[in-house]
């Protein structure tokens, strides 16, 4: 499970919103001794993500606590094959549609055209097969709370 560590910024009935800081690049890269990433992130800058999360029973975060989130690996791969495998699909297969039921000398057009129309119905497939409901959680979970300090004043 990639885990990640984020804050409350709203909580809902049976959801909190939290905000996660995307950074660049791994500790080596932010230490000049790896990759690069490091440098595009210092230019990009961090960059804040807000991810609504549905609650598990038993866990209640307030506004500004900090929370440990999880996303199992199988909803990577999952949502990788649903953005690039299946609308690559959908290209190869209605360019070859195309050029087989194009008349002659106009496979090049009706190829292109055939793709295009290939690509817009598998991006249509991936996200009506996205949305639907399965078993288990596919999004991220939240695992832990840890409640933020609050002054009495």
């Amino acid at each position: 499970m990639m885990v990640e560590r984020a804050r409350v910024v709203a909580v809902e009935a049976d959801a909190c919103w939290v905000e996660t800081i995307a950074r660049p690049g791994c500790g080596a890269c932010a230490s000049g001794q790896g990759c690069g990433g490091g440098v595009i992130g210092r230019l990009l800058g961090d960059r804040r993500h807000h991810l609504r999360i549905v609650l598990p029973a038993g866990l209640r975060p307030a506004v500004d606590d900090e929370v440990e989130i999880g996303v199992r690996e199988h909803s990577v791969l999952r949502a990788s094959v649903f953005a690039y495998l299946l609308p690559l699909a959908g290209i190869v297969a209605g360019a070859v549609t195309g050029e087989r039921l194009a008349p002659p000398g106009a496979a090049e057009a009706w190829s292109m055209a055939a793709a295009a129309g290939g690509f817009l119905l598998a991006v249509a497939a991936a996200r009506a097969l996205s949305r639907r409901p399965r078993a288990g959680v596919l999004g991220p979970e939240l695992l832990r709370v840890f409640p933020a300090v609050r002054s009495l004043v």
